[in-house]
């Protein structure tokens, strides 16, 4: 029985790794889900669980399901395969370039939640961030001149549930009137100004910034951010933080000049 599983779990992740169309499925009906459901009660008829997208592949099913956690709503994938021993796979689809592979993306509801941008290069970056976030924080004076060159950060804030000062901080950035001096302030306020807590916004401006913030959580949801920072490349694959860190290397013959010119 091991051997067989272990045979079933390669040729599942052959099949998985080598497919060319993982993205060109075509939608489950109600029907289908539930038989899959019906496969697997202990984890699919999870209450807990809602069906965000499903979708027939060659060969086996492709779901992405949201989970409602402590941290707030958290989406992962599963794949099933039917047959005579039904079998199911939870994480990630790689390209054969080994490439994380998404769902196919609901790319209106991520534009509508960049609240501003920052940068002014050809490259795309999305991040959602969280001002009062240490880890925010500490990336956002980290983010060198180059890479602002280089690449336009689309920023989506998801202030946390457990971060009180964030809704505040954020009220005060979306305040400013125009995106460039949003900009300016989420990088002030991230950095240690602390002019939020004078502001005292109206009814009226906290429900229009309340829009903002959902529709920019909506994003994060779709992107399936667990936390702050996350950051996506175009594609929505997430990518590490470091590139918006990382400085240009050097080549040897300009570090031999410029110890020259320091000499001078």
């Amino acid at each position: 029985m091991k051997k067989l599983k272990n045979t079933m779990l390669l040729a599942a992740g052959a099949m998985l790794l080598g497919s060319s169309s993982l993205m060109a499925g075509t939608d489950m009906t109600k029907a289908e889900i539930e038989k899959d459901r019906a496969q697997f009660p202990k984890m699919l008829q999870n209450k807990a669980l809602t069906v965000v997208k499903a979708e027939k592949e060659k060969g086996f099913n492709h779901y992405e399901f949201e989970a409602k956690t402590p941290r707030g709503v958290q989406k992962f994938e599963v794949f099933t395969i039917g047959g005579e021993n039904p079998t199911m796979f939870i994480g990630k689809a790689f390209d054969k370039n080994g490439k994380p592979v998404n769902l196919k993306m609901n790319n209106k509801a991520i534009e509508d939640g960049v609240a501003f941008t920052m940068g002014k290069g050809p490259e795309i970056v999305y991040l959602v961030t969280d001002p009062q976030c240490p880890y925010c924080q500490r990336l956002e004076s980290s983010v060198t001149p180059e890479a602002l060159e280089k690449i336009t950060i689309k920023v989506i804030p998801m202030p946390l549930s457990f971060h009180n000062e964030a809704k505040p901080m954020l009220y005060w950035v979306l305040a400013a009137p125009t995106k460039a001096e949003q900009a300016d302030r989420m990088h002030k306020v991230m950095t240690g100004d602390t002019a939020y807590k004078s502001f005292k916004p109206t009814a009226e401006q906290k429900a229009k910034f309340d829009a903002i913030i959902e529709k920019s959580q909506a994003a994060a949801t779709e992107l399936g951010a667990r936390g702050t920072p996350s950051l996506y490349d175009e594609n929505f694959n997430q990518i590490s933080p470091g590139v918006l860190t990382q400085k240009p290397k050097v080549k040897t013959t300009e570090k031999i000049v410029k110890a020259a010119q320091a000499v001078k």
